[in-house]
């Protein structure tokens, strides 16, 4: 069986609340987005924005990745 990963990166707003966003993300898109035809799971990432030495800082502040079983089924 084909495989597509869709991958899509978020910068929140600055008057956007993080626990807020998290939190819709958790409880209501990645479920929904579950329910899909053809999706076969979805993640959640956190982009890292700390300062331990040989760690690349993120460009985005978070970003999800649905698994599709076709590009067919995440069009």
């Amino acid at each position: 069986m084909a495989k597509f990963r869709a991958i899509h990166t978020i910068d929140l707003k600055p008057e956007v609340d993080r626990k807020e966003f998290e939190e819709f993300m958790l409880t209501e898109f990645i479920p929904e987005t579950k329910k899909l035809e053809g999706c076969l799971g979805v993640q959640l990432l956190k982009g890292y924005k700390g300062s331990k030495p040989g760690v690349a800082t993120a460009k985005s502040d978070y970003a999800w990745i649905s698994l599709w079983e076709s590009v067919e089924a995440n069009n």
